[in-house]
């Protein structure tokens, strides 16, 4: 009898032993999908202990990216997927996540505008902080107190950036713009005379209008967008002012790898390129 127990005991634990365990290993870092670095960054800060990959690279067209072959894999094995509510709604997206067919649903974040915006920015991480506290509630304490951080660096930086901006007389500068650098350019207080669309939207006759504009406020300055394309350049030249090229995310340009690298960047751009500015002012 004692024999037949401990057959049984150990066939016991030679079954437990050899049952799967995905679950088991709770210190296994969580694999997110990100739209874009704009996401990808919040998450980074929120929870720095996940593996997070990006669909769109920073200095990508959000809209006209082809989708790598890779990118089915990286959805069919994500813990959480994350995007802005505008990209649920494009065909390359809805595509990648119909041949996905990945149990994890998407999280569609709220569209609240430009999210490089401080005050947007703000508001993705407090819904970022918000569904990540839920999904993995073992670290809710150390993302709410890394949310409130993150609250704290992004004002403190954008006030920063505000009294720069001012006092250097950026603030009363005419542009003309990119459309989707407009709301960058107005946070930064630039006079935007008019916006133009991505050079495959633009026509003749709307360029025409753009320069028309620019001549008659006297614009001495044309805000580019990267992830656009090139639209700016032949609107620089026809003005005869000088060209900013600004990104919308991070990683678009070298050495801006998160949100605050990539403001930095852009503030330092366009002081540089104001007409009114001098060497040693750009400098500072």
């Amino acid at each position: 009898m004692a024999r037949r127990l401990i057959a049984f005991f150990a066939s016991f634990a030679l079954v437990f032993l050899l049952l799967p365990r995905a679950h088991a290993d709770t210190d296994a870092p969580q694999r997110i999908v990100a739209g874009t670095t704009l996401i990808a960054d919040i998450v980074h800060d929120l929870l720095p202990q996940a593996e997070v990959r990006t669909l769109i690279p920073g200095g990508a067209c959000p809209g006209h990216y082809d989708i790598r072959p890779g990118d089915v894999r990286l959805l069919r094995d994500a813990d959480a997927i994350y995007l802005h509510a505008w990209q649920t709604a494009q065909p390359h997206i809805t595509t990648l996540l119909d041949a996905a067919q990945t149990q994890r649903q998407p999280v569609a974040l709220p569209d609240a505008g430009n999210a490089l915006l401080p005050e947007n920015n703000l508001l993705l991480t407090r819904h970022i902080a918000a569904e990540l506290a839920e999904l993995f509630p073992q670290h809710k304490r150390d993302i709410s107190a890394r949310a409130a951080a993150r609250r704290r660096a992004v004002t403190t930086t954008a006030q920063a950036l505000k009294t720069r901006l001012a006092a250097s007389g950026v603030a009363e500068m005419r542009v003309v713009c990119a459309a989707m650098q407009e709301p960058l350019a107005h946070w930064a207080g630039c006079k935007v005379v008019t916006a133009f669309p991505r050079p495959a939207s633009m026509t003749p006759q709307q360029m025409a209008k753009v320069i028309a504009a620019g001549r008659g406020a006297g614009v001495g300055l044309v805000v580019d967008n990267l992830q656009s394309g090139d639209g700016g350049h032949g609107l620089a030249e026809a003005l005869g002012a000088r060209r900013v090229i600004l990104s919308n995310f991070p990683g678009g340009f070298a050495d801006t790898p998160t949100w605050e690298a990539t403001m930095r960047d852009n503030v330092r751009r366009l002081l540089e390129a104001a007409p009114a500015m001098t060497d040693a002012e750009a400098a500072q």
